[in-house]
C-alpha cells in the first residue's frame, strides 16, 4: 500500500480566503451580466429547487421528510425584501425545519464579529436574483453561488383547505398575507425581520454545499464555525479545565476577538452506538424535534447553543447565551424575571426581558451546567499557514503510520497543528464501510523528545488538533495515527454507486463528483467510482476534469460515432453517457471540453480547476503512477490533511513515505503498557530507515515475507485479538506460531 499525496501549500492564512472573495464575486458579476443580456432571472440549474434532489440525501431513510408546500422567488415572498436590515445580529436568526440548529448557533456566534459575516456574504445583484457566499471546506475556502428561490409552508390559494379559504371569506390576498408572505412563509430558516433575506439564502448556500438539505441536519457547531472562518476548533470537557480562573482570563474573555465559543449538553442515558457526526455534543441535533426534550432547567441537551458576551461587573462574572431556536431559556439563576434582577442590574448588563433565547448565566452555573465547550480559534494575515494533504492506510489494531509529516520552524513562534480528513457530509451516501479517528505527536526530530499530543474527543470526527504555546526554531515530526470502526448499514462505495444509478442517477453523479474532487486533494484516482458509473471522460489522476453525462447523439452523428475515431458513447446504463475521446492514427488527443471555460455557477467546476492547477502527479513526488491505490484495495484508506498555523512566512511542512527518516514515537505517559511497547520497541528497532519492518512469514499461508512500514511494539499486544475481529474467525490456513504473522492476521481480517 503506497502512501498518495499532494505538493505542500503555504500561504499567508487570509490568502484563501481573499483568493475565494474574488472568485465569488468574479462569477457573480458574470452570472449578472448573462441574466441582463437574455432578461431573465437567474436559476441555478445545478441547484434546482424543484427538484427532490436539493432536499434529501443519497442514503435519505425517510423521503417525507421535508414537506414542504413550493418555492418561490424573493420579490414573490417579501414585499420590500432587503439582504440586510440593520446590520446582522444574532437576534436575527430563527431556526426552520431542517435540523441544522448547530449551524445557526454558529452563524449567532460569528455575527458577533460583523466583519466576518461580510466577508462570507460575499457579492449579490438581486435584480437578477443572483447571491455568492464563501465557505471553508476541507482546508480550503470555496465560492457558492445561489439563486433566489426559497421553498415555502404554504400552498398556493388555488391548492389551499377549502375550509380555510371558507373562513378567510375567499379573499385570496388575504391568504397570500397570511400565509405567503413575509419571513413566516419560509420553510427553512428565516430573519426575524419579515423582509430580511441573508439567513435564508446563507443556508441555501451551505446546503448546496453540501448537495442537500438533509446532508446539513445534525452537526457540531464548533466545525460550522470552522466552516464560516477557517478558524480552528477544540472540544472542551467543562469539568477537564483545571484553572477556572485562568480559562476565564484567557479564553473567554477573549470571545469576539481571538476566540468564538459554543456549549452544549451530553446526557448519558445508557452505553452510545459507535459515534457518527450527529450525536450528541455541542452541535447535535436530531432531525427529530420531539428528541430535543427541554429539562427542568430550560436547556436541552443534545442542542447548541452560542456564546455571544462575557462580562465581569461589581464582581461576578456573566456569560450571555443564545438558543438559535429564538426561544426556550435557562430558568435557574438569572433567568428572565429571577429574584436576583434588579434595575440596576438591568442596566448594568444591558438586559431586557422576553423569550428571545437570549439569557445570561453566571459563570459557576455556565460550568456547572454545560458538558462541552467548542472553543474556535481565530487567525489574522499575521499567520501564515502551511499544508499538505496525503492519503494513508488504516489498518487495525490502530498503530502510529511510518508515515509522518515534518514541520521546520524559522523562528520562535506560536503554532497550532490541525490533522483533518475529508468532511465526509459532502459526499454523504459515498462515505464507505468505516468512521476513522485521528490522533496527532509531536517530537523533536533530532532529539525525539515528546512536544505535545492531540487530546482528541470522540464527539469531533473531522479534525484534531494541537495548540502549542512557544514553538521554538527547528524541526518536528509530526506522527499521525488513524483509527476505524466500522459502521453498520454503510455501503462500499462503489456498491453505493451501482445500486443509486437505477433509481437516482442524477443524485448518484452530482455526489460523485463531490466525492472524486475531495479525494483529489491527495492525488488520489477514483476509478472504482468511474467504472460504477461507466464514466471515462475524466483525467485520472486529479479528477479535474470529471466524466460527464454526454447528449444524446442526433441520428446523423450515430454513423459517425461507431466509427471509432470521434467520440463514442459508452453502453451499458442507459441513464448515464460518458463520452470518451479518442485521437485518430498520427493525430495529436484533443479533448474538446478543455476549451470551455468554468461555469460560474457550478461548485465542482471550480473545485476541479483548483485540483487541475495545484495537485502533483505521481512523477512529481518519485511515485511510479500504477501504485496509486483505488476503492478496490484490501486495506481502508483516509485522506488526511496536515495545517500548521504560526508567525513564521518561511514555516514549511514535508509528508514522509514509511522508511524515509527515522522514527521516534514515544509513549503516552498515561498508558497502562508503556513500559512494555517502548520496551518491545528497542526490541525489534522501531522505524530506522527500515528497522520497524518485520517479515510476516506464512501470514497467508505462503512462505513468503509480508513487510508492513511501522511494525510497532504494541502489535505484540494485539496478537491475541487474530483469531476473533468483529465476530469473524480467522480462517486457520492463514496462522502461525509467530505472533508477528498473528499481528498481520488481526488487520487483515478486521
Amino acid at each position: 500500500m503506497e502512501t498518495v499525496k499532494r505538493k505542500p501549500i503555504t500561504l499567508v492564512a487570509t490568502a484563501g480566503r481573499d483568493a475565494a472573495i474574488e472568485r465569488c464575486r468574479e462569477k457573480v458579476e458574470q452570472i449578472a451580466r448573462e441574466c441582463k443580456e437574455k432578461n431573465l432571472r437567474f436559476r441555478d440549474t445545478h441547484f434546482d429547487v424543484d427538484n427532490q434532489n436539493c432536499l434529501y440525501a443519497l442514503d435519505t431513510a425517510d423521503d417525507i421528510l421535508y414537506r414542504t408546500a413550493g418555492t418561490k422567488r424573493v420579490w414573490e415572498i417579501f414585499d420590500d425584501p432587503k439582504f440586510f436590515e440593520n446590520g446582522t445580529t444574532a437576534g436575527d436568526i430563527q431556526q426552520g425545519a431542517a435540523g441544522d440548529c448547530y449551524f445557526l448557533a454558529a452563524l449567532a456566534t460569528v455575527t458577533n464579529v460583523p466583519t466576518l459575516i461580510s466577508q462570507l456574504c460575499v457579492a449579490r445583484d438581486e435584480s437578477v436574483g443572483v447571491y455568492g457566499f464563501i465557505f471553508f471546506r476541507d482546508g480550503d475556502w470555496t465560492s457558492v453561488v445561489v439563486d433566489d428561490l426559497l421553498y415555502t409552508r404554504a400552498a398556493d390559494y388555488s391548492n389551499a383547505d377549502p375550509v380555510l379559504r371558507t373562513l378567510l371569506r375567499h379573499d385570496e390576498q388575504l391568504y397570500r398575507t397570511l400565509f405567503q408572505s413575509g419571513s413566516d412563509a419560509l420553510f427553512f430558516s428565516a430573519c426575524k425581520d419579515k423582509n430580511e433575506t441573508w439567513l435564508p439564502l446563507l443556508e441555501k448556500a451551505y446546503a448546496k454545499l453540501h448537495g442537500d438539505y438533509e446532508s446539513i441536519d445534525g452537526g457540531l457547531t464548533g466545525e460550522a464555525v470552522e466552516d464560516l472562518t477557517g478558524g480552528v476548533t477544540t472540544t472542551l470537557y467543562c469539568k477537564d479545565i483545571l484553572d477556572v480562573n485562568r480559562f476565564w482570563r484567557e479564553e473567554l474573555m477573549l470571545v469576539n476577538e481571538q476566540y468564538l465559543f459554543a456549549v452544549g449538553i451530553v446526557e448519558k442515558k445508557r452505553p452510545p452506538p459507535p459515534p457518527t457526526p450527529s450525536d450528541a455534543g455541542p452541535g447535535a441535533s436530531p432531525s427529530n424535534p420531539e428528541g430535543e426534550k427541554v429539562s427542568h432547567n430550560g436547556l436541552v441537551p443534545g442542542h447548541a447553543y452560542s456564546v455571544l458576551k462575557a462580562v465581569e461587573k461589581n464582581g461576578k462574572r456573566f456569560v450571555l447565551i443564545r438558543n438559535p431556536w429564538g426561544k426556550t431559556e435557562w430558568n435557574g439563576k438569572w433567568s428572565d424575571g429571577s429574584a436576583e434582577w434588579t434595575p440596576e442590574w438591568m442596566i448594568a448588563l444591558g438586559h431586557r426581558f422576553g423569550n428571545d433565547g437570549l439569557f445570561w448565566m453566571e459563570y459557576p452555573d455556565f460550568l456547572r451546567q454545560w458538558t462541552l465547550i467548542d472553543r474556535t480559534r481565530l487567525f489574522d494575515s499575521s499567520y501564515t499557514v502551511a499544508s499538505q494533504w496525503i492519503r494513508l492506510p488504516a489498518f487495525w489494531p490502530a498503530e502510529w503510520s511510518s508515515t509522518v509529516f515534518t514541520l521546520t520552524i524559522n523562528q520562535s513562534t506560536p503554532a497550532t497543528i490541525v490533522l483533518s480528513q475529508l468532511d465526509s457530509r459532502y459526499f454523504r451516501g459515498l462515505q464507505g464501510l468505516y468512521d476513522f479517528y485521528l490522533e496527532i505527536r509531536v517530537t523533536d526530530a533530532r532529539t525525539g523528545t515528546f512536544i505535545a499530543r492531540s487530546r482528541g474527543l470522540m464527539h469531533m470526527r473531522r479534525s484534531t488538533n494541537v495548540e502549542i504555546r512557544q514553538l521554538e526554531e527547528g524541526t518536528y515530526i509530526v506522527h499521525v495515527k488513524v483509527t476505524r470502526i466500522r459502521i453498520p448499514g454503510r455501503k462500499e462505495v462503489v456498491d453505493a454507486v451501482v445500486q443509486g444509478v437505477q433509481t437516482r442517477a442524477d443524485k448518484v453523479l452530482s455526489i460523485s463528483e463531490n466525492y472524486i474532487m475531495a479525494r483529489a486533494k491527495a492525488g488520489c484516482g477514483s476509478e472504482g467510482v468511474f467504472r460504477a458509473l461507466g464514466l471515462t471522460g475524466h483525467a485520472n489522476m486529479d479528477g479535474a476534469a470529471v466524466g460527464r453525462p454526454a447528449p444524446q447523439p442526433q441520428p446523423e452523428q450515430e454513423e459517425q460515432q461507431e466509427g471509432g475515431d470521434g467520440a463514442q458513447m459508452q453502453e451499458g446504463n442507459p441513464q448515464l453517457h460518458a463520452v470518451s475521446f479518442g485521437a485518430g492514427e498520427g493525430e495529436e488527443e484533443h479533448d474538446p471540453t478543455a476549451d470551455i471555460g468554468p461555469n460560474p455557477d457550478d461548485e465542482e467546476e471550480e473545485a476541479g480547476q483548483y485540483a487541475e492547477e495545484e495537485l502533483a502527479q505521481p512523477q512529481d513526488i518519485g511515485m511510479p503512477q500504477n501504485a496509486l491505490p483505488d476503492e478496490d484495495s484490501e486495506t481502508p484508506t483516509v485522506v488526511v490533511g496536515l495545517r500548521v498555523y504560526a508567525l513564521d512566512p518561511d514555516l514549511h511542512i514535508a509528508a514522509h513515505v514509511g522508511g524515509e527518516i527515522e522514527l521516534h514515537v514515544g509513549v503516552d505517559p498515561e498508558d497502562a503498557h508503556g513500559d512494555e511497547k517502548q520496551y518491545n520497541e528497542e526490541l525489534i528497532g522501531i522505524g530506522g530507515n527500515g528497522g520497524g519492518h518485520v517479515g510476516f512469514a506464512g501470514a497467508r499461508g505462503q512462505g513468503v515475507a509480508k513487510p508492513f512500514g511501522g511494525f510497532h511494539g504494541k502489535d505484540f499486544l494485539g496478537a491475541k485479538h487474530a483469531a476473533g475481529v468483529e465476530k469473524r474467525q480467522a480462517k486457520p490456513a492463514t496462522w502461525t506460531k509467530s505472533i508477528a504473522s498473528a499481528s498481520y492476521v488481526a488487520r487483515r481480517f478486521k
